[in-house]
């Protein structure tokens, strides 16, 4: 006997029970995952940020997009290689490519014989030569009493034949410290007490994945170089150090970092 239109409605409701409540059980299972993926940053106490809810530093992007959940601070190995130091003087009196500049004894003082010079062109563009410091003289006309401690100093620079000096730069950059290699941080991961004491901080392992205590390390020297510093005998190859560290870093307590690879160049400005 064929099905009447009346039973077929009568079947078709006859499910809609069934229909909800699988429906509900979907929206149910799509509310735990959710929940599950946010639930480190609703609850997670091994966060970094948690022990410090009153400090004044912001969670950042590190802490959301970083390769370890909740990671607020990074911390990297040095990299090793070449370090400069510069410093900015004005060329002046320029003949026959030797330039004679006088400056301050105290701004002198690092500026030494044979150090190289970088030279510039009128766009700020450096030029791919050289030029070097061929004196370091007490000036003449100093009013200093004592000629052993002059307060003017008479430098004179060597510039290389065949340049061209009504494009060149006043503005040029002499080295006054320079290293083969030295392992190298950014000036972030630099940090100073009140009693201007230079520290970084380093981390050590745990024994939770991903999780390392901060440790600090006082400096007994600094090498300042232009992009970078070296912490010296407090640097090893396998140690890792903070990079982005601030005041709410507390000595010997844990906490999760992200790890990161600091790109410095491999080669020395002088080649």
């Amino acid at each position: 006997m064929a099905e009447t239109k009346s039973n077929r409605t009568k079947k078709s409701h006859s499910k809609l029970p069934y229909v909800r409540f699988f429906s509900i059980i979907i929206i149910l299972i799509a509310f735990f995952i959710a929940h599950k993926a946010v639930e480190p940053y609703l609850s997670n106490k091994d966060i970094a940020t948690q022990p410090h809810e009153k400090s004044n530093t912001a969670l950042n992007s590190n802490t959301l997009f970083g390769s370890k959940i909740g990671a607020r601070y990074k911390h990297s190995r040095p990299s090793n290689g070449p370090m400069t130091k510069t410093q900015d003087i004005q060329l002046t009196n320029i003949q026959e490519n030797i330039a004679n500049i006088t400056l301050q004894a105290k701004e002198a003082s690092p500026i030494e014989e044979n150090r190289s010079v970088f030279l510039f062109d009128s766009d700020n563009n450096r030029l791919p030569v050289i030029a070097k410091v061929i004196s370091v003289t007490p000036n003449n006309n100093s009013t200093a009493e004592d000629t052993e401690s002059p307060d003017k100093i008479d430098i004179r620079i060597a510039l290389p034949k065949d340049l061209d000096l009504n494009n060149l730069s006043p503005t040029a950059k002499v080295i006054t410290m320079k290293s083969i290699v030295s392992p190298r941080l950014p000036y972030s991961a630099l940090q100073f007490d009140s009693d201007k004491t230079p520290y970084i901080w380093l981390t050590e392992k745990t024994n939770k994945e991903g999780q390392y205590k901060a440790v600090k390390k006082p400096l007994n020297t600094v090498f300042q170089g232009d992009l970078f510093f070296s912490p010296g005998l407090a640097a090893h190859g396998y140690s890792y150090f903070i990079t982005n560290p601030d005041k709410a870093l507390k000595q010997n307590e844990t906490y999760k970092f992200e790890k990161e690879k600091i790109v410095a160049p491999t080669a020395s400005p002088l080649r």
